[in-house]
């Protein structure tokens, strides 16, 4: 009597937009993946996420049999935070203070250039001084900011 396989596909994945990775069946000799992968006929595949799109893949694995079992596994795409610095430019006088904040809301972690772990920082430059913020979701995506420039008058 011939066995079937017991196919698996592995655990869930939860991704980046624009980030990719690595499908892998065990449990057969061979491995058909859909939607396809171009790598129909191996147990690996690399997947590519689409930016905005949660997918379902399904490998059907062969024994050396003829016999087939079936797995999925679903690619989570999670987006990444919004990064922007308010002001993004501005000029002060001389030591006087001003607030940059990160757009991105509670719920995120922020780390700023100059080193920095809050939503806003205050900063009193001497020169021209430019900051950048790297914003975090929960999930462990990033986006880091366009410079914010302050200037000393």
């Amino acid at each position: 009597m011939n066995q079937l396989p017991v196919v698996n596909a592995g655990n869930d994945a939860t991704i980046c937009n624009g980030a990719s990775t690595t499908l892998t069946a065990t449990g057969a000799t061979t491995y058909a993946w859909s939607p396809s992968t171009g790598l129909a006929t191996t147990n690996t595949a690399s997947v590519v996420a689409s930016p905005t799109t949660t997918t379902t893949y399904t490998v059907t694995g062969t024994n050396a049999n003829g016999c087939v079992d079936t797995d999925t596994v679903t690619v989570n795409v999670v987006n990444q935070p919004l990064a922007t610095i308010t002001p993004s430019s501005t000029t002060i006088c001389a030591g006087a203070t001003t607030t940059l904040s990160a757009n991105a809301g509670t719920g995120y972690t922020y780390v700023w250039s100059n080193g920095a772990t809050t939503q806003s920082i205050d900063v009193t430059p001497t020169t021209t001084s430019t900051y950048t913020v790297t914003v975090s979701n929960a999930t462990g995506c990033s986006t880091t900011s366009s410079s914010a420039t302050v200037t000393d008058q």
